[in-house]
């Protein structure tokens, strides 16, 4: 009778031993799908928030070409002869009929006293100016000094542009053409940029500026 008794004890202890580390097993899935679970929303969380922290510098980049190209029209005007003939020591002037109506990749603006003369240009994924100063001697620009051996690009590096255009109103000089009503129009340049983004794609900006001297 007592070895009955004791065989059931046993056979009970075991199967309350095995039913606990059932619990156990089943346990430790439920905590690592858990853990897994919550590993992988961080992950996804990180990536996103690192991917809106590219596509911000990517617009950011952008943001600071159009403003200080903003800032020179603004302080400055239009050189209408850069785009109505060859400007002697100045290689980014060429002849452009403004009057088509198309957008050019080469904005020139001079200084008030047109002896100094600021010239923007796209070239290889990125944004560049170079200066040109009046020489004394000759009467023609020639680089600022500095700009000897080219533009600088003035684009954050990293962050890579697919294009940059100007359209130019009016299309010919308003102070050269005082007699004809159709050019007597406040000078605006109305610049299109596009910079390479991330998962966001690229970002296209675009805005009209007036220049501030009109004579």
């Amino acid at each position: 009778m007592n070895k009955e008794i004791g065989k059931r004890q046993k056979a009970e202890g075991m199967s309350k031993a095995a039913f606990t580390l059932l619990e156990m097993i089943v346990a430790v899935t439920i905590f690592t799908i858990f853990v897994s679970m919550l590993v992988g929303t961080y992950l996804y969380i990180a990536r996103a928030q690192r991917d809106l922290a590219e596509d911000r510098k990517f617009y950011s980049g952008a943001r600071d070409v159009i403003e200080e190209i903003s800032k020179e029209i603004k302080l400055n005007k239009i050189y209408y002869p850069c785009y109505e003939d060859l400007v002697s020591g100045v290689s980014e002037c060429g002849v452009f009929d403004l009057a088509l109506g198309l957008p050019t990749d080469v904005l020139a603006l001079v200084n008030r006293a047109e002896d100094s003369l600021i010239v923007y240009s796209f070239s290889d994924e990125g944004v560049f100016v170079r200066e040109y100063s009046i020489d004394i001697n000759t009467g023609d620009f020639t680089p600022s000094y500095g700009y000897e051996d080219g533009a600088l690009r003035i684009s954050a590096e990293g962050v890579n542009f697919t294009n940059l255009n100007f359209r130019i109103f009016p299309y010919s000089d308003p102070d050269a053409n005082y007699d004809s009503a159709d050019y007597q129009f406040m000078p605006y340049v109305t610049i299109y940029l596009t910079v390479v983004g991330g998962l966001g794609g690229d970002y296209s900006l675009e805005t009209s500026v007036s220049t501030r001297i009109y004579e």
